[in-house]
């Protein structure tokens, strides 16, 4: 056999492992994931990212089997994403379902909106119903997904609540006499995932040989020092929480540091980011060091986070987190909280609100504005009971603040809590007339409430004030029952 010339065999070795897996099954695909052979491992990475949800049960079966662990690892993470991608649809189909609950309660009659719950309702269940699939690894990616997000909905955290404890259930039921024999590596890896809350189901021996055997698990990962294992070590401790961060501690302060395989440094390092929350994924993308955490200065330490906050963007959010309600300085506190905010999280501004060392009746301007952005940002989201929760605490703080009436009137609008939405709506202009989109929703509000008159009035107003969006008044639906009134087209040029 003559050899191909160089850049045919370039293009040769690109499209076989493009295309080496076509008439391959996947159930191949766990033991070439970890082949000796670079070209067959490749190919089997290629496969392995185009998988989508369809594969998530294969993925959960295979975990189950007796595998390597660089391939454990990539199945892990495959089976992660995929189940993360769809608890954030599950998280917008149930703040969608709430919305229409609440239009369909204001309503009831609107078959409109029956049908638009009803085809939610089905997709909602088409969700769950493939998550499920991936058995208790779904409550793994619960726990992690509930932590990482700023969800504020209490019908969302009800729903995951529910929904993690079906599913350790169903593992009690299939093991009545689990606390008396060994636990497979995927259970292992599942169960000390699992929330402190629930993990009550389980006898306090159990819940400390579980933390013992995983901690030790999750070190042996590290230790390896393959980028993969290292980053399953390093999820897998963080899934854990203050109980690993314990076992590294004790790790680092071992007295004869002679004994153990890895730098006291290191070791520093993998406690402050576990501490810390920091994502695994980031890791080997920046060269903040952070084992020195513990003597650094509020002021260095925002320092080092906001460093880390340019590197990693929404990622950072666990740690500011965090750092807001963990750290001894008020003002790294503060700081971190409006850090949580502009980056969309509403916990940043609910630790803000209950921080209460900045006087009974007074925020910070940088503080309130945070809350602001960060309930507006809820509310674009969907999350109108998250944003709703901002507003009303920041108005008990601040009654008498135009601005914060005025995005409370509208998420109340958006509520079709139209009585109270008109309340703030007047509030806010009896502090500020001369704000020209409160006069317009206020038009709104009237509107669909039925009061023409009073609406065309504020719209005139509002127009009186500088508003100018001509075309998007007579789009808006909110305005749609002004159109039989010749005063309304009066408004418009």
């Amino acid at each position: 056999m003559s050899r191909l010339p160089g850049p045919l065999l370039l293009i040769w070795l690109l499209l076989t492992t493009m295309t080496g897996y076509a008439t391959s099954t996947s159930g191949d695909l766990p033991s070439h994931l970890d082949s000796d052979n670079p070209l067959l491992a490749a190919r089997a990475l290629s496969q392995l990212d185009q998988f989508d949800r369809s594969h998530i049960p294969l993925l959960a079966q295979s975990l189950e089997q007796s595998i390597t662990p660089r391939t454990r690892a990539y199945l892990e993470f495959k089976l992660d994403s995929l189940l993360l991608s769809i608890l954030e649809e599950v998280d917008q189909s149930i703040l969608e379902m709430e919305e229409l609950r609440v239009r369909s309660a204001a309503d009831p009659a609107n078959a409109e909106v029956a049908l638009e719950r009803k085809e939610l309702r089905k997709k909602f269940s088409a969700l769950l119903e493939t998550a499920r699939s991936g058995k208790g690894f779904l409550a793994a990616s619960i726990a992690r997904h509930v932590e990482w997000n700023s969800l504020r909905s209490p019908l969302l955290l009800r729903s995951y609540d529910r929904i993690v404890d079906e599913i350790l259930q169903r593992w009690l039921t299939d093991h009545p006499q689990f606390e008396t024999k060994e636990l497979a590596e995927h259970e292992l890896r599942w169960l000390s995932a699992l929330p402190d809350w629930i993990q009550s189901a389980f006898s306090d021996p159990f819940r400390v040989s579980l933390q013992a055997e995983a901690c030790q698990q999750a070190w042996t990962n590290l230790l390896r020092f393959d980028p993969i294992l290292e980053q399953r070590g390093r999820r897998y401790f963080l899934d854990m929480g203050p109980g690993a961060v314990e076992f590294l501690r004790l790790k680092s302060a071992e007295s004869d540091s002679s004994l153990l395989p890895v730098d006291i440094d290191l070791i520093r390092e993998w406690e402050t980011r576990t501490l810390l929350r920091l994502p695994e994924k980031w890791d080997g993308h920046h060269a903040i060091t952070l084992g020195d955490w513990k003597t650094l200065s509020g002021e260095k330490k925002l320092q080092r986070l906001s460093r880390l906050m340019g590197v990693m963007r929404e990622d950072l959010r666990p740690t500011l987190h965090y750092v807001a309600t963990q750290d001894a300085d008020p003002v790294l506190r503060r700081r971190c909280a409006e850090l949580l905010s502009l980056l969309g999280d509403s916990r940043g501004a609910r630790i803000l609100l209950l921080e209460r060392r900045y006087g009974a009746n007074r925020l910070e301007v940088a503080s309130r504005d945070a809350m602001i952005r960060a309930a507006y940002q809820l509310r674009d989201s969907g999350d109108l009971p998250g944003a709703r929760l901002i507003l009303e605490d920041l108005n008990d703080r601040l009654p008498h603040d135009a601005a914060a009436r005025h995005a409370l009137g509208l998420v109340l609008l958006r509520q079709r809590e139209l009585p109270e939405a008109i309340l703030q709506f007047r509030k806010s202009l009896e502090l500020d007339p001369s704000r020209e989109t409160a006069h317009y929703n206020l038009a709104c509000a009237l509107a669909l409430s039925g009061m023409p008159e009073e609406a065309i009035a504020s719209l005139a107003e509002a127009i009186n004030m500088g508003y100018d969006r001509f075309s998007h008044a007579v789009e808006d639906p909110d305005l749609k029952s002004l159109h039989d009134q010749p005063e309304f087209w009066d408004l418009i040029p």
